[in-house]
């Protein structure tokens, strides 16, 4: 894996000081978790088999 340049360090700094102001990550990890729970309920009837199978 090659090092990082000063500027793509630079970036990434920036980046993450954005995303820690404003919050894009903690958004996007809260609306995942809401549409991961709610498509789970919908397809309950389909994953709960192969649960069963695994377990």
């Amino acid at each position: 894996m090659r090092e990082l340049t000063r500027a793509e360090q630079a970036q990434a700094t920036a980046d993450s000081e954005c995303d820690r102001q404003v919050g894009t990550a903690r958004a996007f990890r809260t609306l995942g978790k809401g549409y991961g729970d709610r498509l789970a309920r919908e397809r309950a009837p389909q994953i709960r088999p192969y649960l069963q199978l695994v377990a």
